[in-house]
């Protein structure tokens, strides 16, 4: 918050000696700067984000099935006391997790 109140007093005296706005005109055009930029900033915020959404939505298939495929050929690896032992471990999980909500 520092920082904007900082960018809009510095943006008052921008006007206030650049352009000569009496301080009421000046606080005005710094605050109507900062709606736009702030603006601008969520917009480009919000394209990069889509971008990131859909770059994970065409790779997310094909890596949740060759996870699925290494999780199945170590599964069938390991003896039956260990998968017991994981099984115990997941299940002990959810209890705690259950007992939290």
């Amino acid at each position: 918050m520092l920082a904007f109140e900082w960018a809009h007093k510095t943006l008052d005296v921008l006007y206030t000696d650049l352009f000569g706005l009496e301080d009421d005109a000046s606080q005005k055009a710094s605050a109507w700067t900062g709606l736009f930029l702030l603006l601008g900033l969520l917009a480009w915020g919000g394209y990069t984000l889509r971008q990131k959404y859909l770059r994970a939505k065409a790779i997310a298939p094909h890596w949740w099935a060759e996870r699925k495929a290494e999780l199945k050929a170590w599964w069938a690896t390991l003896p039956w006391t260990l998968k017991l032992a994981h099984a115990t471990g997941c299940l002990v999980l959810l209890g705690i997790l259950a007992m939290f909500v």
